[in-house]
């Protein structure tokens, strides 16, 4: 069973108003006005070292709040991906064994991927989810290619 690393604040109604979370020493918080009246009890119960509202970065991911909506993106993130590098001649015999760099690197790329898809891009969880399923099974050059092309693919339509 997994547990959703969120706590919900509930009203007298039972309606959520808000919630914190945490992620090893950040702490994140959002809600109504009246959620917030709970806010300096927290922060009576944890040091808080430094407070940003409205615009910020949070565990690889911008929030950006407007109007009273607050939205989430992770576009600077997302160009940092650096595509997944193979010399020219590893390519060309396809079904050749990756070599433990090789691996280590698509692995890597795997779960930069993963973590978007999870994060804020649902639309590539399936694409992402085959590179895993294709990783497990068979970890040959052949395979090396769409986890570079698709980090590309996605990096140039994702802003």
């Amino acid at each position: 069973m997994s547990c959703d690393p969120f706590f919900y604040w509930l009203d007298e109604d039972c309606h959520v108003t808000g919630g914190p979370a945490c992620h090893v020493d950040d702490f994140f918080w959002a809600g109504s006005h009246t959620f917030m009246t709970v806010i300096p009890h927290l922060k009576s119960a944890f040091q808080v070292g430094r407070e940003k509202h409205d615009s910020f970065h949070y565990v690889g991911t911008e929030y950006v709040t407007a109007s009273g909506v607050t939205l989430m993106h992770q576009h600077n993130y997302i160009q940092n991906l650096q595509p997944v590098h193979m010399d020219a001649s590893r390519a060309v015999p396809r079904q050749a064994p990756l070599t433990e760099r090789e691996v280590d690197d698509l692995r890597s790329k795997i779960g930069q991927l993963l973590w978007v898809a999870r994060q804020s891009r649902c639309d590539i969880m399936f694409d992402t989810c085959v590179l895993v399923v294709i990783h497990v099974f068979d970890t040959c050059v052949s395979y090396m290619c769409p986890c570079s092309q698709h980090k590309t693919c996605y990096c140039a339509d994702l802003t």
